[in-house]
């Protein structure tokens, strides 16, 4: 009986079932509702797409604004170009003109910057020099006197081009050595005609009082006689270097722990109320720590006295009381 009664409930959902389906094949087949027909669609079947612009003519247009714009940017630039030049023809008159006033220097002026420059080579060339260490060199010399071991092993010299060589070398020495000397000489020669020139009018305009001693010429400094002790005054050199980098040194660091002892001392005025804030000077702490020392003393003193003060009573009132026990004891003695 169950069995049938499900049967009969599956027949009756598969009979809807069938009705729905034919309900959306009816759908389906079914023409559109002219009711809800698309106006665009519709125009677009009925007359087709739309007339286009005209191309050539937008692109001749886009064309023309853009050699336009660019011939306004021609312009611009030119103008900024030809601003620029004539700023740099008046920066050259000007300086053109500064230069035509200035006055030439003068030969002190030109010797004083020789020498300078002069300096400034050999601190150059010594601290190259000091760049390069000893083990180069001695490879540098080692590989030279390979090669000219080699060179010699190619090709042998005569004693006599050895001697012409060696002649030549020579030469070229002493004509080096003669033109350095010769220039060191014009240069202490022009310094002190320099220095006497500009002494002489100091002479004669001072007043002479008395007999004038006479004055030896002192003799020039020739620079044979400084190259015995041109080592000994590179060496000097050196060493006030090294002892101007370590004052220097020394003197950054004083001044860093100046200033660390200063923050540090305004960091404890500023938690002390015994002195005002940003207080450096010791001074102050000084003062701060007398009159402290005075209040304390004071503050001391009066808790001492007090307390003698106390003693003092304590000491009366333990005599009153030894006395009246011995008068009680007294007392007793004759009950």
């Amino acid at each position: 009986m169950k069995e049938y009664v499900h049967l009969l409930r599956q027949h009756r959902e598969h009979k809807k079932l069938e009705i729905i389906q034919d309900a959306l094949s009816t759908l389906v087949d079914a023409g559109s509702n002219p009711t809800q027909v698309d106006i665009k669609s519709f125009l677009k079947d009925a007359l087709g797409e739309p007339p286009q612009p005209p191309i050539a003519a937008i692109d001749q247009n886009d064309a023309q604004a853009r050699v336009d714009e660019l011939t306004f940017r021609l312009k611009k630039e030119l103008l900024i170009a030809r601003s620029r030049v004539e700023e740099a023809n008046a920066a050259k008159e000007a300086a053109e003109k500064r230069a035509g006033s200035a006055p030439q220097p003068s030969l002190q002026t030109q010797v004083a910057a020789l020498r300078k420059a002069r300096v400034y080579m050999i601190e150059w060339v010594e601290g190259e020099l000091g760049k390069v260490p000893e083990n180069d060199a001695d490879a540098s010399q080692a590989d030279i006197s390979f090669m000219d071991g080699d060179e010699s092993k190619s090709q042998e010299l005569s004693d006599a081009e050895i001697t012409a060589k060696v002649q030549e070398l020579y030469n070229v020495y002493i004509t080096a050595r003669e033109r350095l000397t010769a220039n060191v000489d014009a240069t202490s020669k022009i310094s002190q005609h320099l220095t006497a020139n500009s002494e002489a009018p100091k002479t004669k305009t001072s007043p002479t009082k008395g007999p004038t001693k006479s004055t030896s010429p002192s003799q020039p400094v020739r620079a044979t006689d400084i190259l015995p002790y041109l080592k000994t005054l590179l060496q000097s050199s050196r060493e006030e270097t090294a002892l101007l980098q370590q004052t220097s040194h020394l003197r950054r660091q004083l001044t860093l722990a100046s200033e660390e002892t200063d923050q540090t001392i305004q960091r404890l005025a500023g938690e002390s109320y015994l002195v005002p804030q940003d207080t450096v000077s010791m001074n102050a702490w000084t003062k701060a720590a007398d009159e402290a020392f005075v209040k304390t003393e004071e503050y001391v003193q009066g808790h001492v006295q007090a307390g003698e003060e106390s003693v003092g009573h304590a000491r009366v009132v333990l005599d009153k009381l030894d006395t009246r026990r011995i008068a009680l004891e007294k007392m007793k003695g004759d009950l």
